[in-house]
């Protein structure tokens, strides 16, 4: 999925399932900081997005963070989680 080709610069990206990136994250043995050095992305972010406090994180972060657990941004998305149940 081309997720940042399809979103103007600085655009608010797609809703996030923040229990998916959770359960990714610890699936893997990763803390948010481990997980934050491996996508390049502050700790405090990483925390801010499974907290629900942020909920949509720019598509370079979601780009960034996919590709640190190992996974499609569409699996970290919330739309294609509802969708699969």
């Amino acid at each position: 999925m081309m997720l940042m080709a399809l979103l103007p610069p600085g655009a608010r990206g797609p809703k996030v399932n923040r229990r998916a990136w959770r359960a990714l994250r610890i699936e893997r043995g990763l803390t948010q900081t481990g997980l934050g050095r491996l996508a390049d992305v502050d700790a405090s972010h990483i925390s801010r997005i499974e907290s629900g406090v942020r909920t949509h994180p720019s598509p370079k972060i979601t780009k960034r963070v996919a590709d640190a657990l190992g996974v499609e941004v569409r699996d970290l998305l919330a739309a294609d989680l509802e969708a699969a149940r």
